[in-house]
């Protein structure tokens, strides 16, 4: 297999398997924007380019580096989901402002919000894509929010709340937080 480097950016002199290894989403970001005829660049802006044979195939090579770590990564999300979600179960009625106790889990980026799941007391996962504080792992928070929908994925059930407001400072304590 042919190692492709790469000739602008940040990652200029690496390979496209080397910058693999320690920032997969960029490669996932090249492929979908180092393309034939146009470089769209951070920030939107377009740069024509004519790609030679070489990167014509550095671009074939990056998509299915991007593909097997898409998929990689939606498999480990998956596995992820089901643990976190195993006793998992519906919260609030849909539409009602209410209060919640919740444990921060995680936060994934997508592409111009991020996803931030919570676990309550009860181990029922709640999930949001923005909040107006940035929370630490592990670390419990009292919120108010407005339940919008409840939802299974990959056979874990949680409820997606927005309109989120903090009521009060992390709460350290599990115990406490109940």
């Amino acid at each position: 297999m042919k190692k492709f480097e790469i000739t602008f950016g940040k990652h200029k002199g690496k390979t496209l398997g080397e910058v693999a290894k320690d920032d997969v989403q960029y490669v996932v970001w090249f492929s979908k924007n180092y393309q034939q005829g146009t470089y769209v660049g951070y920030g939107g802006k377009s740069y024509p380019c004519k790609p030679n044979e070489e990167q014509k195939g550095m671009i074939i090579e990056a998509k299915r580096i991007a593909e097997i770590a898409q998929a990689k990564s939606k498999a480990k999300y998956v596995k992820e989901a089901k643990q976190l979600g195993k006793h998992s179960e519906f919260v609030g009625v849909i539409g009602t402002r209410q209060e919640f106790t919740m444990e921060f889990l995680k936060r994934k980026d997508l592409y111009d919000y991020s996803l931030y799941t919570f676990r309550d007391t009860k181990g029922n996962i709640l999930t949001m894509y923005s909040v107006n504080f940035e929370p630490k792992t592990g670390e419990f928070y009292k919120v108010k929010g407005t339940p919008k929908k409840h939802k299974e994925y990959n056979e874990v059930q949680s409820t997606h709340i927005n309109r989120v407001s903090l009521i009060s400072e992390p709460i350290m304590n599990k115990f406490i937080a109940a």
